[in-house]
């Protein structure tokens, strides 16, 4: 399974969270097996994705992947996007192991996969 980390220092953390909500669109896309995400230190915003492989992670940023980001343009300034192979098992109950931090997770920034 692929593994994405997306790791934001956001400067505006209303809107970023808004946009953050607008992913929830990830649900039915071929592939995507849910996500998690929250807050770690003041102002860095961790979301972290799992995908069957990287084809399908691939066939969605040449698909929908832009639309959904043009929402949090201008929320974040720096951004940092790590890809790995791991279980998700271990890794959706408890972010830390991803990000080396505590998460608060946002229960709104969970995007289940299509049943």
């Amino acid at each position: 399974m692929l593994i994405k980390w997306v790791r934001c220092e956001v400067t505006d953390p209303a809107a970023f969270d808004r946009g953050q909500r607008g992913w929830g669109a990830l649900a039915g896309l071929p592939g995507f097996l849910g996500q998690r995400g929250g807050w770690g230190e003041q102002g860095i915003a961790h979301v972290v994705a799992f995908w069957r492989s990287a084809d399908d992670h691939a066939a969605f940023l040449a698909g929908p992947h832009d639309a959904l980001a043009a929402a949090q343009r201008g929320t974040y300034g720096e951004i940092e996007v790590r890809l790995f192979e791991g279980d998700p098992a271990l890794v959706a109950s408890d972010l830390r192991c991803v990000t080396g931090e505590v998460v608060a997770l946002e229960p709104s920034w969970t995007v289940p996969p299509a049943v």
